[in-house]
This record gives structure tokens, sequence and C-alpha cells, in this order.
């Protein structure tokens, strides 16, 4: 079983903590139902279509959700099922050679459970699963609280990206004041302004996900909890905020002098 990490969050009895953590949960034969003012949250990274059955079948996942989450090629999306809502959303990595290279993470929400199932993406959330064990305050708030802090957690990874390409630009805008950008620096132009085209159509969608989120009555998400969501969706619509400003600066780096061509020709 691909399990990146499988545990149950239960209410403290003895009052010392929000929460109680008993430990690892054991996925297989011998599942337990889940007390009340409990919740799993289940990990996992590139599982198998069985393996997915498994935990499908023990958490009454609707197929349609569960055949989607095991296709890493969705776009993000918010879909609402009897028993869960599923959530789809994409990651983005800047790798050597200003290459965006993508990842998808799907969720389960139930009433007492969420499972993240992960694709592509480099960044674990084994950390952010210890700072929130470290906060049982924040952890009592229930799965939904969860589900805000992953979604936060990849949002925030998009900044980074926009960045280091606003850095870029303006390194190619300023060696580009005086004199016409050589052939190469204009591939390279280019290049980035087809991937930032890419990244805005595959991340573009996650702002419609925050928002109904944050602003819609949608099932499992307490009201209380769309401020949350409301930081997400802020976090996001910055992101593409500075996208689109990058989209318009590019092609001012990039347009020849009028007279470059006839130069060329006479050459």
């Amino acid at each position: 079983m691909t399990i990146i990490a499988a545990r149950r969050y239960v209410p403290d009895p003895t009052g010392r903590s929000a929460v109680r953590i008993p430990g690892p949960l054991a996925l297989g034969d011998r599942f337990s139902a889940v007390p009340d003012g409990a919740f799993d949250w289940i990990g996992l990274c590139e599982p198998s279509h069985e393996e997915m059955a498994q935990v499908a079948s023990h958490y009454g996942l609707h197929p349609l959700a569960v055949e989607d989450a095991l296709n890493p090629q969705q776009m993000p999306k918010l879909d609402q099922y009897q028993k869960h809502l599923f959530v789809v959303a994409r990651t983005a990595t800047l790798e050597p050679g200003e290459t965006l290279a993508y990842g998808q993470t799907a969720f389960f929400l139930g009433a007492d459970f969420i499972i993240s199932v992960r694709f592509g993406s480099s960044r674990a959330h084994l950390g952010l699963r210890d700072k929130l064990e470290a906060d049982p305050e924040r952890l009592a708030e229930g799965a939904d609280y969860v589900l805000h802090a992953v979604l936060d957690f990849i949002v925030d990874g998009y900044l980074p990206i926009m960045e280091r390409l606003e850095a870029v630009a303006h390194a190619m805008e300023e060696s580009a004041i005086d004199v016409f950008p050589e052939q190469q620096t204009i591939r390279r132009i280019f290049r980035l302004r087809r991937q930032l085209r890419r990244f805005e159509r595959i991340i573009g969608p996650m702002e419609e996900v925050c928002q109904r989120l944050a602003e819609s009555h949608v099932a499992l998400i307490d009201p209380t909890a769309r401020i949350w969501f409301r930081d997400v969706l802020d976090h996001v619509r910055r992101a593409m905020a500075r996208l689109r400003g990058l989209k318009k600066r590019w092609p001012r780096s990039s347009k020849p002098p009028a007279c470059s061509n006839s130069i060329a020709r006479g050459k």
C-alpha cells in the first residue's frame, strides 16, 4: 500500500489536549469504524487501482471520483457526491532550465475522513502534517480544516515561481534597454511565454475551486471555515495577477525594432 501516512484523530477524553493521536492507522481487513467526533486523514502517493479500491470500499468513495483521482491529468475542480466532496488541485514547481513541472493532488472529504491522493508532486505533506499535529486546537477543527491547510500549502507554492519568473523578466528587460535581444534570448522569452500560458490554463481553475469553497454553501464545509478558504482564494488571485502581469511584460522585451528586419536582410 502506497500510504505516506494514515492516522486517526480523536477527541482527548482527559481534556489535556484537543485531539489524541492513538498512532498509525492500520489499513487492511481490520478497518474500524470512526468514533464520534474523530476523523481519519489518509495520505496516498501514486496508489495502484487495487490499493485505491481497498480504500474506496471502506470509505464509500464514488467510483467516478476514484477514477478521476487515479488520472493525473485532471484539471482543478470540485464535485459534490452523496457521501463526500471531491477536490482536485494542481501543484507546480520550477525545475532547472526554467521548466515548469506539474503534479496533482486529489482529495476526498467526508464527514469523518479526508483522503489525499498525490501524483507527480515533489512536495510531500509530511511536514505540514507534523505542523498541524503540533497544534491540536487547530486539528480539532476537523477534516475540512485539513483540506484548507493542504490547499494553502499547494497554493503557496505558486508564489515563489512567480517571484523567480519576475526576476528573469526584469533581467531580460534590463539587458534589452539599449540592445535588441539575441536570438537565443528571444527563444527563451517565447519558451517562457508558452509556459506561462500553460500555467494559466492549468492553475487558473484553482481560483474557481477556492471561490466555491470560500463563498458558496458546500456540504461538509463548516460555514465558519469559509474564512480559511477565503485566505487561500486571496493567495490564488495574487499569483494569477502576477502571472498576467508577466504576460504583459514579456512582449515588450521580445518586440524587435522596426529596422531590425531590413538590417538583417542587408547583411
